[in-house]
């Protein structure tokens, strides 16, 4: 549930203009906009105190005054902010196969609610389409990558100036993952299998990959993406 802004009081009187959302504290300033528009906006303070709070409201007044502080802009819509995100997913350096499940995940988040702006997003919203991810038959785990990934949009939208926190992504509970114990395969099972496997039309390649597996520790896709000029015998 989203907490409202209560007004700060500071020896039994009101302070003008300061007022707290759960444990932070708010400025309530008439800034102007980036077309020079006169409009109310709420200014997140730094500070733990009520006297700190009261100190750094008048910072923020002085740097108004001085031209420096302008009202945040409005917030787009998520659909727009996505295709930004996206955009940016491109400079990242994460690797492809990363960004095509990132890319994934953006597509049921801009479906479910690319129409409503990011400061209209709220955690019952989130909580419905997480839900909903389960409901497919996904797993927990995927559900959280999902929530990760929105996440990661909110942390870019707040670093742009559209949101300040809380964020409604963070009040967004994870869902329980239950690990997998597995096995491990020991060297006599191993054996067994390639000695199977010999008999068998493509036996050799087969045993050239489990034997790269088994002394590499390299991971099954990742063996199978290995070319010849990403060994080097002579280094080792």
């Amino acid at each position: 549930m989203r907490q409202n802004y209560t007004r700060v009081e500071h020896k039994g009187k009101p302070v003008r203009g300061l007022w707290k959302r759960g444990v932070r504290f708010y400025g309530r300033l008439t800034l102007e906009d980036e077309q020079g528009r006169k409009v109310v906006s709420w200014v997140d303070l730094e500070c733990s105190t009520v006297p700190q709070a009261i100190a750094n409201l008048a910072e923020k007044k002085v740097d108004r005054a001085k031209h420096r502080l302008k009202a945040k802009p409005q917030a787009p819509k998520l659909a727009d902010y996505i295709a930004t995100y996206r955009d940016r997913l491109e400079l990242t350096g994460k690797k492809p196969d990363t960004i095509t499940t990132e890319s994934s995940h953006l597509s049921r988040w801009l479906e479910a609610l690319g129409h409503l702006r990011l400061d209209r997003i709220t955690p019952r919203h989130i909580r419905d389409v997480l839900q909903g991810v389960i409901k497919d038959g996904r797993s927990p785990r995927t559900a959280n990558l999902c929530l990760v990934t929105l996440r990661s949009v909110f942390k870019d939208a707040r670093r742009d100036g559209y949101l300040f926190p809380p964020l409604a992504t963070d009040e967004v509970e994870w869902f329980k993952v239950t690990a997998k114990r597995r096995s491990l395969v020991t060297p006599e099972q191993i054996e067994v299998l390639l000695s199977k496997a010999g008999e068998s039309k493509n036996g050799e390649g087969f045993t050239d990959y489990v034997r790269f597996l088994q002394y590499t520790g390299a991971r099954e896709q990742e063996a199978l993406k290995i070319r010849w000029q990403d060994v080097d015998i002579e280094n080792q």
